[in-house]
């Protein structure tokens, strides 16, 4: 039924004791946090026939997938693969072979991040009285199985770990970027880059210096 709404609205007290008693408030957790945006953003759908669609957009880390938001009803776009590209709020995405990527800079190349969430759940029976813990990943429930994982609000006893995949997608090809070694290996032609490095101090760590490196080599 979710996916059916989608598809139709796009195409159309007294106190117990007398003593008061502190007790610590628990810890608040953040707003959408298995989203890359706290929350949904004005977007649009680039289509490969040339139509675009606007529409409240996020993009789902746990799911992988860019989301729709419709009043209250909230899904995953049931077909991506006719998406070319996407932007919610300041963020551009591209569809490559049914997987989305988010666009960190573009030259005459891109440079891609695959972003998603490791999910980990937490203080549930496994078995023989043992309880999962943040290192046992063999929840009973997977968050991703679950209407759940398209709310806003998700319960505390989740952990989620961000992940961040780098590509650079050159001359039709998807090329895995785990280094600057790699990032230099096929730029050697155009570029010093490990001369720019040393002088700049970046570290291959960071997305920040990725990035940078990478708007060097398309500027020369």
């Amino acid at each position: 039924m979710r996916y059916i709404i989608l598809l139709v609205a796009l195409c159309s007290s007294p106190l117990l004791f007398a003593q008061a008693l502190d007790v610590p408030e628990k810890e608040e957790l953040p707003k959408g946090r298995q989203y890359r945006f706290p929350d949904f953003q004005s977007g649009t759908l680039a289509l490969v026939t040339g139509r675009e669609i606007p529409a409240e957009l996020n993009y789902n880390l746990v799911t992988e997938e860019i989301v729709v938001q419709i009043n209250d009803v909230r899904a995953p776009y049931p077909t991506i693969h006719l998406v070319a590209k996407a932007s919610i709020a300041d963020a551009s995405f591209i569809v490559l072979e049914k997987k989305v990527y988010e666009i960190l800079h573009q030259g005459s190349d891109l440079l891609l991040a695959k972003r998603k969430q490791i999910v980990t759940q937490i203080g549930q029976q496994t078995g023989l009285g043992r309880t999962a813990n943040q290192n046992d990943l063999r929840a009973e429930t997977r968050l991703q199985d679950t209407p759940m994982v398209y709310e806003l609000e998700i319960p505390s006893n989740y952990i989620l770990r961000d992940v961040n995949l780098y590509f650079l997608y050159k001359n039709g090809q998807l090329l895995p970027l785990r280094n600057f070694k790699k990032l230099a290996k096929l730029y050697a032609e155009e570029v010093d880059l490990k001369s720019f490095l040393r002088e700049q101090k970046l570290n291959s760590d960071t997305e920040e210096d990725l990035v940078k490196a990478f708007k060097y080599c398309m500027q020369n």
